[in-house]
């Protein structure tokens, strides 16, 4: 089924504020990838709450899944590049053209500096209790008028995008393959990368008993 079709039916049936908070995405971020050469292409292999964007040119694809979180609501701004092969977490190889991020060589989350000095990785509403927690001057706003507080988080996410549009051109995510899990500064967290999953099979293999002894 074609992708966006998917989206466009799961925005439909989300509650209204999550749907303000799709739309203004639509509206004022998704333009801003399409200016810088990225396309929705139908047959991308995401999940219905995911926003995919890539450019299928050069050895390796850059691509971005905006992903919604309803519950909240908030999203996340995901992306690495795909090579030609791509490998699940099985470790089996996958055509590029059949891929997401999961299967990239690293996997990374645009992050922004919130008001407490903490790095975040998503832009929205993280429920009461958290948002107090972290920024108890968002809740307010976001209590007081939570149409003018996602427009300001949107305004947060569109004014990182500089930063992402510039790790794809200078292919920084390469350099950041075999980092650990965690933040590589302050707008950047890894999540996972091909190197973390084979050491952490290794490392599980390594615990395992042998079965091979007498």
């Amino acid at each position: 089924m074609n992708h966006k079709k998917r989206f466009m039916g799961w925005r439909k049936r989300m509650p209204k504020k999550t749907q303000y908070l799709v739309n203004q995405v639509l509206e004022r971020i998704v333009p801003e990838f399409e200016r810088h050469g990225f396309l929705w292409y139908p047959d991308f292999q995401v999940g219905a709450n995911v926003l995919p964007l890539q450019k299928r040119e050069g050895l390796e694809w850059p691509t971005v899944e905006i992903r919604f979180v309803p519950k909240g609501p908030f999203f996340r701004i995901e992306f690495s590049a795909l090579p030609e092969q791509c490998e699940d977490m099985s470790q089996k190889q996958i055509q590029r053209e059949y891929a997401n991020l999961a299967c990239a060589p690293v996997w990374l989350f645009l992050c922004r500096k919130n008001s407490s000095g903490d790095a975040s990785s998503g832009f929205g509403f993280f429920g009461i209790l958290p948002t107090v927690i972290l920024s108890p001057l968002n809740a307010i706003k976001y209590l007081k008028d939570w149409r003018k507080f996602f427009d300001s988080e949107v305004d947060a996410a569109v004014g990182l995008l500089p930063k992402l549009f510039e790790i794809f051109d200078k292919q920084s995510y390469r350099d950041w393959q075999d980092l650990p899990f965690g933040f590589i500064n302050e707008h950047v967290f890894l999540s996972m990368s091909w190197k973390i999953r084979d050491d952490f099979e290794q490392t599980r293999q390594s615990k395992s008993p042998d079965t091979n002894l007498p």
